[in-house]
């Protein structure tokens, strides 16, 4: 909403929201734009009654610009990190309980968020 006043723009016309979404995705990584999109949809709906799920250009647009994005994957710990790096903390984390090296993960920053908060006991294994 502020776009389009800032911008002097009154409908919500398909090419309106290709010049927005073209402007936004300057900055922003395409799953953050799609995002971006399906919160827009439905504000726009909820608020307005009109459906921009059926503009097409719209739909192409986000799919050109995610084609060939490659997701970050986030760093996972190996079973067996080398002994010689490694083996103060490895001592630590074998000392703590299962619980304590959830709680590792989340104060070292291991996971993502929403990684730690789909941590599970099962999750964690000890291999001693």
């Amino acid at each position: 909403m502020h776009w389009r006043r800032n911008n002097q723009i009154n409908s919500f016309s398909e090419n309106v929201l290709l010049v927005y979404i073209s402007e936004i995705s300057k900055d922003l990584k395409p799953p953050t734009v799609s995002s971006m999109y399906s919160m827009l949809r439905s504000t726009i709906d909820i608020k307005h009654n009109i459906d921009i799920s059926k503009y097409a250009k719209l739909k192409a647009c986000l799919k050109r610009r995610s084609t060939g994005y490659k997701r970050k994957k986030a760093k996972t710990l190996n079973k067996d990190p080398p002994d010689d790096r490694f083996l103060f903390t490895k001592g630590i984390i074998i000392s703590f309980n299962v619980f304590n090296v959830t709680l590792i993960f989340g104060i070292a920053g291991a996971c993502r968020s929403h990684e730690l908060r789909d941590l599970q006991l099962n999750n964690v294994q000890d291999l001693e």
